[in-house]
């Protein structure tokens, strides 16, 4: 009878906590959807059917959005930066990490220390002399001048997450490389990197997110018109005595697919990262 009761009881708290999951997911969703609901709408129209569907889909606003205002070239460069980022800190990361999990020693642990300490951080308080550093490497107006600082920024809590999962992985593997005459090289490229490519999936979901998006570096370094990136190509719809609204939401769904296919080619690496990173065996 208890055993009855209990398992009512849990069935009923599944139920409660879908249901709770499901308007959750519901709340995030309808941003999204309400944004390109709206792009396919005329500016009039956006604020005289605000929440209803489109009575004439205007997909001008999407070509408008892509060739007449320059998005094309921001939305290449982007990318650019974006995956050019993303490789160079995953691999670096995995470089570092892999010595720090491993070797037990006063100076691997000061190490790491100081990339818990640069993870505390708040970027925008290097903002400034940054700024200077890379004035004087004639890095403004350079992507690189925007992918060097990216990389260093992620680096930290890339190397934190990877050290742990390296940490964790059974030690008699490397010994058995070792024994079997692998150089250390060897056993990092096919040996670790496959038993962390869910953290590495992880990783790279996490920079790209973070670089796709980011607005105040790109702000500071670019001031060329040919090398802004998306979100600043965002203001471009925003004038000083009017918005195109229409426009304006088409090209912040264009800024959004890439980062959902992004991520859709990842899912099952980030998934198993985030699982496995939160139980350690």
């Amino acid at each position: 009878m208890r055993r009855r009761m209990f398992m009512q009881k849990k069935k009923l708290f599944q139920v409660l906590l879908h249901i709770i999951l499901i308007i959750f997911a519901l709340i995030m969703i309808y941003p999204i959807l309400w944004t390109f609901v709206s792009s396919l709408k005329s500016d009039s129209e956006i604020f005289l059917n605000t929440w209803g569907l489109p009575e004439n889909p205007v997909f001008e606003n999407y070509v408008v959005a892509w060739k007449q205002s320059g998005l094309q070239r921001a939305f290449f460069n982007s990318v650019f930066v974006s995956l050019v980022t993303v490789v160079l800190v995953v691999v670096i990361s995995l470089l570092a990490a892999y010595p720090l999990a491993r070797i037990k020693s006063r100076i691997t642990n000061i190490i790491f220390i100081v990339f818990l300490i640069a993870i505390m951080i708040p970027p925008d308080v290097t903002l400034i002399p940054m700024y200077f550093q890379l004035k004087s490497y004639n890095l403004i107006n350079n992507l690189w001048g925007v992918i060097l600082p990216s990389v260093a920024l992620g680096i930290p809590m890339s190397v934190f997450i990877l050290k742990q999962f390296i940490a964790n992985l059974p030690q008699a593997l490397i010994d058995s490389a070792t024994i079997d005459g692998c150089s250390r090289f060897a056993i990092l490229w096919k040996i670790i990197t496959p038993l962390v490519r869910p953290a590495l999936g992880s990783v790279a979901v996490f920079q790209f997110t973070n670089i796709w998006n980011s607005f105040m570096l790109p702000l500071i370094v670019l001031r060329k018109e040919e090398l802004t990136l998306l979100p600043l190509k965002l203001n471009s719809f925003i004038g000083q005595y009017s918005i195109q609204y229409g426009q304006l939401f088409a090209a912040i769904m264009i800024t959004f697919i890439p980062v959902v296919i992004f991520f859709v080619l990842f899912q099952r690496q980030f998934l198993q990262g985030m699982t496995q990173g939160a139980v350690k065996e």
